[in-house]
């Protein structure tokens, strides 16, 4: 059985004033989303094919690979302790001391094989390893669970309400040790999150195509544009400041009608994303919308509300998909998907946003935006909304100061 999501009466609120900061910051992204109007954005040469994944060279911040990778060797077997590493302070960070937590389940069959990787993001108020007994159906898996900087006063991830870079780079960093493992296949690296943190996985598929296989997205979606891809955060010679022209496959899991927490109803946030993402693959000139096809992006529905289901969807797509051959229709795993009716590819031709925003798919990638906060994808990304949604995010940061 995979564990429910806390009752809201055991959850850890929020001080009141930043309840109701939250509340009118949540309020004005989603109304900026749902309400956005398409605009064109110019045509830009700087997107760079990605036919590998690209990797930094070694971390910008204080994870010690030598350390990291040390505990993913001595990672434990199915049913022994997990490892837990420290690292320090970091601006990088978020100015805030974080752990990682390392988790592999080996089987006796394949002990020396190279292992995928998924990085787990939790939900605001959960715990590193709350959430984990679906990864029981994942054994020659390696799990990260990152602790958050900023929780629990507000939601957990520097992508979620204001888009902030500092848990992109965490991730960059993770990858860029993860490359030199001697563990890991380095073609299957995933994210992976749960409501607060299966936005900031919402947000990583698409500001970080250059590295990830796939992301999983329970109860997942935007709140909050992303910033470009040309993105203005990233040093010119980070090799992610320029695009990339790939998209990863990527599975959203939603919750039915109940799926909502505080004023967040994650069927409107998923659909949110759908448009983004379906823009910028509608603008790269894949058309196409299927399983066989590049970038897949397909929804599975339960109707338990905002708690994690549908476990082994998410196995599913991790075990068919890998960077270069996108999601695999022949993998054994793949029956999952593609023989359920609970799970469906989501067609362009069903968001009319989308349409719109990718009239001319040569004026493809997005441009890049000075000020850091624009939409990623084509054309006419929604955008939250102006001066009222600049005011109540100022009014969010002071309450959490």
């Amino acid at each position: 059985m995979i564990a429910s999501s806390p009752p809201l009466a055991s959850r850890r609120w929020p001080a009141p004033v930043a309840c109701v900061s939250l509340a009118l910051a949540l309020l004005a992204a989603l109304v900026g989303i749902v309400t956005a109007l398409p605009q064109n954005a110019p045509a830009t040469s700087s997107a760079t094919a990605v036919t590998a994944p690209v990797f930094l060279d070694a971390p910008l911040g204080p994870l010690n690979c030598t350390a990291f990778n040390q505990a993913v060797s001595a990672a434990a077997w199915r049913g022994a302790v997990t490892t837990v590493l420290s690292i320090a302070n970091a601006t990088r960070y978020g100015d805030a001391p974080r752990t990682v937590t390392i988790m592999l389940k080996r089987n006796t069959t394949s002990p020396n094989a190279r292992v995928p990787a998924v990085v787990w993001w939790h939900g605001t108020g959960d715990q590193p390893l709350q959430h984990t007994e679906m990864f029981d159906t994942l054994p020659n898996v390696l799990f990260i669970a990152p602790s958050s900087a900023i929780g629990p006063s507000l939601f957990e991830w520097s992508t979620v309400l204001a888009p902030k870079m500092f848990d992109v780079w965490l991730m960059d960093d993770l990858a860029a040790c993860l490359a030199q493992s001697s563990l890991v296949d380095t073609n299957r690296i995933y994210a992976m999150g749960f409501s607060a943190g299966g936005i900031h996985a919402s947000h990583l598929s698409l500001l970080r195509p250059h590295y990830l296989a796939a992301s999983i997205l329970h109860s997942g979606g935007l709140v909050s544009t992303p910033y470009a891809q040309v993105n203005s955060a990233d040093s010119s010679s980070s090799p992610y400041a320029k695009q990339s022209t790939r998209l990863p496959p990527v599975l959203a899991i939603t919750g039915g009608p109940n799926d909502k927490f505080l004023i967040v109803n994650f069927t409107q946030t998923t659909s949110a994303y759908a448009v983004t993402y379906l823009s910028r693959k509608r603008a790269l000139g894949l058309t196409v919308d299927s399983w066989s096809a590049p970038s897949p992006l397909a929804q599975c529905t339960h109707t338990a509300g905002h708690k994690i289901s549908l476990p082994y969807q998410a196995v599913a797509m991790v075990a068919a998909t890998s960077f270069a051959g996108n999601f695999d229709v022949n993998a054994p795993a793949a029956a999952n998907l593609t023989n359920m009716p609970v799970c469906n590819v989501l067609q362009q031709k069903d968001f009319p946003l989308v349409l719109a925003n990718a009239t001319d798919a040569t004026k493809a990638v997005a441009a890049s935006n000075p000020a850091g906060n624009g939409a990623v994808g084509a054309t006419g990304v929604p955008r939250m909304g102006g001066a009222v949604g600049a005011v109540v995010l100022a009014i969010a940061a002071l309450a959490v100061l």
